[in-house]
């Protein structure tokens, strides 16, 4: 089973794009495990010729299918968090923030025709949780 590592000192797309070019075409090709960067979608669409790109962590480029990481989406969804308002020492002493994290990573784990559905039932479960416990407590 053929396998590519690349490590990169830039997300720049040109980069993709080249690295790309220089692999061999893989007729018998059957799925990419990706970082969730703008630049390689395109330049995978670009190597495929089919031109839809998702955001959806499963999409399909003629019949290829294309995995994201999911260290990389953790670390996306971690940073987003952050970006919130959110700290580490938060995330560490909140029960509620650490359990609603730790749903949202097991998203990615769903049917893609599921995700909109699954998503949804979690954020009715942690805005449940929210609301039990402001009122409660």
């Amino acid at each position: 089973m053929p396998v590519v590592f690349c490590q990169m000192s830039t997300k720049a797309q040109r980069a993709y794009f080249e690295i790309l070019r220089l692999l061999p075409d893989c007729p018998n090709l059957l799925y990419f495990i990706s970082d969730f960067e703008r630049a390689e979608f395109n330049a995978l669409a670009w190597k495929f010729q089919y031109a839809k790109v998702s955001n959806l962590e499963l999409f399909f480029i003629n019949f290829v299918q294309h995995f994201g990481c999911h260290a990389h989406f953790a670390r996306a969804l971690v940073a987003h968090f952050n970006s919130a308002g959110y700290s580490r020492k938060e995330y560490k002493s909140s029960p509620i923030l650490k359990a609603s994290l730790r749903l949202l990573l097991t998203l990615p784990f769903s049917h893609k025709e599921d995700v909109h559905e699954v998503y949804t039932a979690m954020r009715n479960q942690i805005c449940n949780f929210f609301y039990f416990v402001f009122n409660n407590f």
